[in-house]
């Protein structure tokens, strides 16, 4: 009775699994304007050809699902042509919080030591191996913190005041990443985090337009799993200028998502 448990090794995955939702029929999910003047059709297209690169770039084991939520045909047709291996599930008028608990369930499918990465359809990959990243620093990470960490790609203005964070930095080869304790819906983690706290996710099904409640809940999940950003961020998320790192030059994105395909 005296003797110490076993602790379970820490995962060390190849295996990336994407899960990616989308839907084209809502500009903007808390109804203000976005920062570039596209559709949102044409924004999430831009977007996507980023992701090309990185499943290109990205010579591991990978599956990519896909939950399309009231998308036009033109978009499916997009999906298609562009990733053959597509694991596509198309649904009608989901919304944002049953569309995010659609990509919990698969999460709960997976096997735990598969890296799971939910992604929401404006986000902009600022490298062609931010897979590559991800997959590398979520084992290396969780390996020197001796538990499965997580990982969000982007860089959020708000975590800032005055200049200043007091928070745990941590250093790999890759780079900086900072220990912060709120997310998006878009991040990376081990499937096996998301079966143990799959409570805290869930309850974004509570969610509606205007109400942060359920996001608040949500955060709950970064006291039990340790969440980092990389300095600079991997990703963008492309709603609002003001959420746009100063780092990166905005007339050089607004003429990437304006100018023609």
């Amino acid at each position: 009775m005296f003797l110490k448990k076993e602790k379970k090794p820490i995962p060390q995955s190849k295996r990336l699994v994407i899960i990616y939702r989308v839907c084209d029929s809502v500009e903007i999910i808390n109804g203000e304007k976005r920062c570039f003047n596209i559709s949102k059709t044409a924004l999430i297209k831009k977007c996507l050809l980023s992701l090309e690169k990185n499943i290109s770039a990205y010579n591991q084991p990978l599956h990519f699902y896909c939950i399309a939520d009231n998308c036009s045909e033109e978009l499916i047709e997009f999906l298609k042509e562009h990733f053959p291996q597509i694991d596509l599930q198309t649904y009608e008028k989901l919304g944002n919080a049953e569309s995010f608990c659609k990509c919990v369930e698969i999460a709960n499918s997976l096997d735990d030591n598969d890296q799971v990465f939910f992604l929401e359809d404006d986000y902009l990959f600022l490298h062609d191996d931010v897979l590559c990243k991800l997959n590398k620093n979520l084992n290396e990470l969780s390996l020197e913190s001796n538990t499965p960490i997580a990982i969000m790609p982007d860089d959020y203005p708000d975590r800032y005041t005055n200049n200043k964070i007091e928070t745990e930095c941590r250093i790999t080869n890759t780079g900086h990443f900072l220990r912060i304790d709120k997310s998006t819906c878009t991040f990376a983690t081990f499937a096996g985090n998301i079966k143990k706290f799959r409570k805290y996710l869930m309850v974004f099904k509570n969610y509606t337009r205007g109400s942060q409640k359920a996001i608040v809940q949500r955060n709950k999940l970064w006291k039990k799993i340790p969440l980092y950003q990389p300095i600079p961020a991997w990703t963008l998320h492309c709603q609002l200028k003001e959420i746009v790192p100063r780092y990166i030059d905005f007339e050089q994105l607004k003429t990437y998502f304006e100018s023609p395909l």
